[in-house]
């Protein structure tokens, strides 16, 4: 009495929930660039798969199974040249260095974030640097984002879309409390916003790293 209706019994139990991602595709992107928004319910974290269909890729904010992001690229003959984290993620592990290492690309996290230091290879992305993906390039946002933590990074295609990480979101920003700075980077945050973000190009879509609920997707999941 009072107990559930419906049961579902997920095949591979609470580890295939934990390590679920749902790819969807990325609409709006300039021809010759394709994109996946890989959804993982289990944590509301979202990543990102972006490249040139015959070339190169760019994963965002990977969570850590790897296997995902090699076999999309993989089926779309595509070979992931960076690994990338927006930031260094409070609530959940990057497969980040661990994916890098695996496919022989380059992996980047702020250095800001790190402490000035990291356990394993990394090539912090400069401000204006642009990634070479063969025919058509990514262009990382020429500014940094600071304000849910000191180094955090997007990536741009300009015009196009805005990988935000947990700068912004559907319905709000990114908490500044995290790191014991929350003063400085409210502050940090707000002109990020106001300063980087706002003078976008209105056309550009916004993809974060996280959602909050179902409410948030659109009728195509996104």
């Amino acid at each position: 009495k009072g107990g559930f209706n419906q049961c579902v019994v997920v095949e591979g139990g609470t580890q295939a929930w934990a390590q679920l991602l749902v790819p969807r595709r990325m609409p709006g992107l300039p021809e010759g660039l394709s994109g996946w928004q890989l959804q993982r319910p289990a944590k509301a974290c979202l990543s990102y798969v972006i490249g040139v269909p015959g070339h190169g890729c760019v994963v965002v904010d990977p969570a850590r199974f790897p296997d995902p992001y090699v076999e999309l690229a993989t089926e779309h003959g595509m070979t992931i040249k960076y690994v990338v984290d927006t930031h260094v993620h409070a609530d959940h592990v990057t497969g980040g260095p661990a994916l890098a290492d695996a496919v022989g690309a380059t992996y980047s996290v702020p250095i800001e974030d790190t402490g000035g230091a990291t356990p394993f290879p990394n090539d912090p992305l400069e401000d204006g640097q642009t990634l070479d993906l063969g025919p058509i390039q990514l262009e990382v946002l020429g500014i940094k984002m600071p304000g849910h933590t000191p180094g955090t990074t997007c990536l741009l295609v300009p015009g196009h879309a805005l990988l935000s990480g947990d700068t912004v979101f559907v319905r709000g920003v990114g908490r500044p409390d995290l790191t014991g700075k929350a003063d400085e980077l409210a502050r940090e945050l707000y002109h990020s916003v106001h300063e980087k973000l706002r003078p976008l190009d209105p056309a550009t879509q916004v993809f974060p790293a996280h959602w909050s609920s179902a409410e948030e997707m659109g009728t195509d999941g996104l």
